[in-house]
């Protein structure tokens, strides 16, 4: 019983997620190209403007700003990208607001409403000097190149001892060259579910948000991903969680 009412909370946050994002997608384009984005509505959930911010900054790869605006006043999150310190922006900004916090790529904040447009205009302009071509260009960082016969569950636990990630402490990217994509489908709405194959050895594969990309590798190609232990229905099992996926893909050590 409790998980079935589990269950029904996290699909309502799911659509109320959706629709919050689509909302805020229509807002960022309606502004056009900006260093930053300011985005707000006072039908928002404040519970989920942080899932939105990170995926806004996924889509358009500029410091965003989620407002959830109640009563008059605004709660925010933000996300920023590599190289443009977030925390430090805010600081330049704290005569428009109420208060923030949080770090350099994550943060928070409270804004009066009637200050929202002096903050809007306040955080882009601030946002400018950080940016360049390099740093508005996505980038991924490979930590070292690894071979599917290298995966081992020594190699696993090691992995685990790595653990949390997060800020500070980011996931390591390996790179996989001369692989096959075989046995690829689309699980949920957009996640590849695949099989990596590296001479004679195969491994099963995820990848979110990846489903629409795997129809062009078809041929050999490399993958940036994270071997890592799948459990589901008490069976444990190696998996590699995709980063990114590539034809041309090289060694940037």
């Amino acid at each position: 019983e409790l998980a079935s009412k589990l269950d029904h909370l996290n699909r309502q946050r799911q659509t109320i997620e959706e629709k919050t994002l689509k909302e805020a997608i229509a807002q960022i384009e309606k502004q056009g190209e900006q260093s930053a984005y300011v985005v707000s509505s006072e039908a928002w959930h404040p519970g989920v403007i942080g899932i939105v911010a990170s995926k806004l900054v996924e889509k358009f790869y500029r410091p965003t700003a989620v407002i959830a605006i109640k009563d008059g006043v605004g709660k925010g999150s933000l996300r920023s990208i590599t190289g443009c310190p977030i925390y430090d922006i805010l600081s330049e900004c704290q005569e428009t607001l109420t208060r923030f916090g949080g770090h350099q790529m994550a943060a928070g904040l409270t804004v009066s409403q009637d200050q929202l447009e002096a903050f809007t205009k306040a955080f882009q302009q601030k946002t400018k000097p950080h940016l360049n071509n390099e740093i508005q260009t996505p980038t991924l960082k490979i930590d070292a190149p690894l071979n599917i016969q290298d995966i081992s569950p020594t190699l696993l636990e090691e992995l685990e001892l790595l653990t949390p990630h997060g800020y500070g402490n980011p996931e390591p990217n390996f790179l996989f060259n001369d692989i096959f994509l075989q046995k690829s489908r689309t699980v949920g709405k957009n996640h590849l579910k695949t099989s990596l194959k590296q001479g004679a050895l195969t491994t099963s594969a995820i990848g979110f948000g990846l489903a629409e990309d795997w129809e062009d590798h078809t041929e050999t190609c490399a993958v940036v991903g994270l071997p890592q232990w799948n459990e589901w229905q008490g069976n444990k099992t190696v998996q590699i969680k995709i980063k990114d996926i590539s034809k041309d893909y090289t060694q940037p050590l």
